[in-house]
């Protein structure tokens, strides 16, 4: 139960490494379960009115457009003359020549849905700045593919057995769907525990990530709202701040009496299913030892992960 308090502490102030839905590219994230992962929070617009004209300029060079902005209730934002589609490949409401991306009205700052054609960067490559602008005419990622905080990530699949599901190409992967307001996208998963590693492509990092469900996931380093990033041990409560690759925020219980200088700070993670597990810790000699920090919330293959932690 401490185990779960230590980390549930620092739910409102230490954003896990989300995104996709945890205040970076847009949408909302709040509160982690029994699992021991912190969330940030970021609500995007999504009632009330906005007109206007004016250019919608994705960052990334993915093109531009003239655009009135209007939000609809209920369902989410959508500017208008745009399609309201679904994330996932297999939608039909773009035809076979679109995909459906996130993305921000240029005059609202709403988030929406948009159709737009595909380009040609491969899953893992750098893409740009997003979100997208509603006006832009293409995503730079290729057809399988959405670029959500400046990476081409996978898109989700319509699941075969279940016209309601969703599922990936990979099967270690998982399809974060976090509603219109956020983008849904694969994750490209990873093991931070595994001594050779398992490979991110460049750029990118092992992470937790918990938007729409909880995985470790291939991450940029910064993204959305957190781009101060600080390593283990070092104060991770700050309103923009986030722990770097292998690293997780934690409440300051968590580690020995005066080491950790805030409400959270940063640490490991570990193999908790490892006989000599706790001696990952950087702290073991002072009492730290590997957790089983997420109870289960994590995807099979993942399981075996946990968090050096004070008991």
């Amino acid at each position: 139960m401490r185990t779960a308090a230590l980390l549930l502490r620092v739910a409102a102030g230490c954003p896990s490494a989300v995104e996709p839905g945890g205040g970076g590219d847009g949408g909302s994230s709040s509160g982690a379960v029994t699992t021991g992962t912190g969330t940030g929070t970021g609500t995007a617009a999504g009632t009330g009115t906005a007109t206007g004209t004016g250019s919608g300029t994705a960052a990334a060079d993915v093109g531009n457009g003239p655009e009135t902005g209007t939000t609809t209730a209920g369902g989410g934002a959508m500017c208008e003359g745009k399609v309201g589609c679904e994330q996932v490949v297999g939608d039909e409401t773009c035809g076979p020549a679109k995909k459906c991306v996130f993305c921000r009205c240029a005059e609202s700052g709403a988030f929406a849905t948009a159709c737009v054609s595909s380009g040609t960067i491969p899953v893992g490559e750098p893409c740009g700045s997003t979100p997208l602008a509603c006006g832009a005419q293409q995503d730079p990622c290729v057809p399988e593919a959405a670029c959500v905080f400046g990476y081409c990530y996978p898109r989700c699949l319509r699941s075969p057995n279940d016209p309601a599901g969703v599922t990936c190409a990979d099967p270690q992967a998982v399809c974060h769907v976090t509603g219109d307001l956020s983008p849904s996208v694969c994750t490209i998963p990873c093991d931070p525990t595994d001594p050779q590693g398992t490979p991110c492509p460049d750029g990118l990092g092992c992470k937790l990530r918990d938007a729409g469900g909880y995985s470790l996931a291939c991450l940029p380093r910064q993204f959305g709202r957190w781009q101060e990033v600080v390593g283990y041990g070092e104060v991770c409560d700050g309103p923009v701040t986030i722990c770097d690759f292998g690293l997780h925020c934690v409440a300051a219980g968590a580690f020995p009496p005066g080491m950790c200088a805030g409400d959270a700070c940063c640490t490991t993670f570990c193999d908790h299913t490892e006989p000599a597990g706790s001696e990952q810790c950087p702290q073991a000699a002072d009492g730290q030892v590997c957790v089983d920090a997420f109870g289960g919330a994590l995807p099979p293959w993942q399981q075996h992960v946990g968090l050096c932690m004070v008991p």
